[in-house]
């Protein structure tokens, strides 16, 4: 093997070994704010409320809009 060749290999070497290393700092990077996504997932989904609790209030919500479109068009006599 020539000394061109040997260079061009050491080069090619460190080019990988940079690659690698910015591909690992990527990596921690990514995976931090995959955590912190996760994280404000978990926080949101604590302060839904119940499926009973959402049936009840479109229940009631329903109820009330049909009582007060019924007032409205037949009117209290």
């Amino acid at each position: 093997m020539g000394e061109d060749q040997i260079t061009a290999v050491a080069v090619l070497n460190e080019q990988v070994c940079s690659l690698r290393s910015r591909v690992d700092a990527m990596e921690i990077s990514i995976d931090t704010k995959f955590t912190r996504i996760e994280n404000k997932l978990d926080e949101a989904i604590k302060g839904r409320p119940s499926w009973s609790i959402v049936l009840i209030l479109s229940g009631l919500l329903t109820v009330s809009t049909g009582l007060t479109v019924f007032i409205l068009t037949v009117g209290v006599r």
